[in-house]
């Protein structure tokens, strides 16, 4: 009878265990997901909402002091910055939102605009009455950091952008694959060739889950209204941009350009990291970062007169 019960017991773990590891093969982004948020609550993060105009926002958060808001990209959720944000709640009160139509904020189906991710940070500052807040932001995260200073100037200390950036992309990339290889060239834009490949298994999870999740739905609307092509001269928000060098979806081009047409920007390059180096290289981002903020922030460009040129007060 003993005997009996030891081999069902047995039998019981090797079917869970074999269960397991299909759902894993299945479901890939989801277990690192839930991985990345369970990082986040060990590491003593609060998961709190706020009301928005788009439902419930989603958000975690640790410590006091000056508040540090850490703003993901499209397709992704707070746990992205699950082995950065710990290192910052020291000095900070450091805050990491799901944006609206991603992780588990509001809404959960129908089109998502630029526009309702600027509306659930300025929810976000209104329930949790932020004065002011430094916005670290990657990807559509840098974009929608941004626009939230361009429109909210008094409450945006400084800005970090990470990767991303407010203007229009001509993407040479599907961001949305139909297969796994069309998945592969994506995810190989995105890395440093020396990274870990990506597993088959997981690619074919990122070819199911583009076009149903968050990516797929932010296509369906029109973003053209929210880019500020050719509008950034007047923002005075000094901007650090922190750029992963390896990345070749947005390229050192994109960096460049921001440099040039910010008007407070300083340009930090990481090498051997890509498009989200919060991920792919954590350790050298959060060092960077940490010395970034240490710092004082960019100072506003000053123009020198060219001999010759009519000065400032001239009239023409």
């Amino acid at each position: 009878m003993a005997k009996k019960i030891i081999v069902a017991v047995l039998l019981l773990l090797v079917f869970g265990f074999v269960g397991c590891v299909l759902y894993i093969r299945q479901n890939p982004l989801a277990v690192f997901t839930r991985i990345e948020r369970s990082t986040l609550a060990k590491a003593q993060f609060q998961k709190k909402r706020a009301s928005s105009t788009t439902g419930d926002l989603v958000y975690w958060e640790k410590g006091t002091g000056p508040v540090l808001i850490f703003v993901h990209g499209a397709g992704d959720q707070a746990g992205t910055w699950s082995k950065v944000a710990p290192a910052f709640a020291n000095s900070y009160r450091v805050i990491v939102p799901d944006l609206a139509g991603h992780g588990e904020s509001d809404p959960n189906s129908g089109p998502i605009s630029i526009g309702d991710e600027v509306k659930g940070l300025e929810a976000l500052f209104g329930s949790l009455k932020i004065d002011k807040a430094i916005l670290v932001g990657n990807s559509m995260g840098a974009w929608v950091s941004v626009l939230y200073a361009y429109q909210h100037p008094d409450s945006v200390e400084r800005l970090v952008l990470v990767n991303g950036g407010p203007y229009a992309v001509n993407a040479s990339y599907n961001l949305m694959p139909a297969n796994r290889e069309e998945a592969r060239t994506v995810m190989s834009s995105l890395q440093d060739p020396g990274s870990p490949a990506i597993p088959n298994f997981v690619l074919d999870d990122i070819v199911r889950r583009s076009h149903a999740g968050p990516i797929g739905r932010l296509v369906q609307a029109s973003q053209e209204q929210f880019t500020l092509d050719g509008k950034l001269a007047g923002m005075k928000t000094p901007a650090d941009i922190l750029w992963g060098q390896a990345d070749k979806m947005l390229g050192e081009q994109y960096a460049e350009r921001l440099q040039s047409e910010l008007v407070a920007p300083r340009l930090t390059l990481l090498p051997r990291c890509g498009h989200l180096p919060q991920r792919e290289c954590p350790i050298a981002f959060t060092a960077k970062l940490s010395e970034i903020l240490q710092e004082k922030p960019p100072q506003l460009k000053t123009s020198k007169p060219v001999l010759g040129a009519p000065s400032a007060g001239a009239q023409h």
